[in-house]
Order: C-alpha cells, then structure tokens, then sequence
C-alpha cells in the first residue's frame, strides 16, 4: 500500500462578511427539538433474565412509591420532580433542577472514557 500524501491546508484570509451564526439568531435555536423524558426509575438484568421476559413480567423499580421522577434532556439530568395526573394523562411536577451533569458524564456522552 502507497505510503499516503500528506501537506499543509493554506485558507484564504476571509473578507469580513456575515458570519453564518448571525443569521440564526435565537430564534432559529428555540424552534430546535429536544427528547424529553421522565424516568420514574430503573433496575439491572442478566442477559439471561432479559431473554426470558414475557407478557405480564412484572418489573421492580430502584425508586420508592412517591419517590421523585428523573427528568432527562437528551439523555442529560434536567431535574427531579413528582409523577402528577393532568387530566387523563400523567405530568412531572419539577421540585429540583439539576446544577449541572458531571464531566465524567459528558466525556462519556461525547466518546471519551468509559
């Protein structure tokens, strides 16, 4: 295999005209879609005792009855809060915004270390 071709890139200086992020603006960033989700709570399978669920397996939850919901952005902590009825459909009442995700937690999001 040929060893491959290797050189410097050289830009052109630019002529002072509009950058593209101007034009969007925060409008264009408020009409972007983010996954929402409300995560009441979780638990750990074997593989094994993941292939011999069926219909009316009953799965228990690491969260207490009344316990707080986890509200995700994206897959990232927004906050904590409690399972309400609205009507005929269930909501989250914030309680608690999360500060912010660890960066531990974004590395691994974004491809670092795991």
């Amino acid at each position: 295999m040929a060893e491959p071709q290797v050189a410097k890139v050289c830009f052109s200086q630019l002529d002072g005209g509009q950058v593209v992020g101007d034009t969007i603006g925060w409008t264009g960033v408020g009409r972007v879609w983010l996954l929402i989700q409300a995560v009441l709570g979780g638990t750990r399978l074997t593989v094994r005792d993941l292939l011999e669920l069926q219909e009316g397996t009953v799965l228990p939850l690491d969260v207490q009855v009344g316990g707080p919901a986890r509200v995700r952005v994206n897959g990232l902590p927004l906050a904590e809060g409690e399972v309400v009825v609205i009507n005929d459909a269930f909501g989250v009442r914030l309680s608690r915004l999360a500060i912010e995700p660890t960066a531990q937690k974004d590395e691994q999001r974004v491809g670092g270390k795991s």
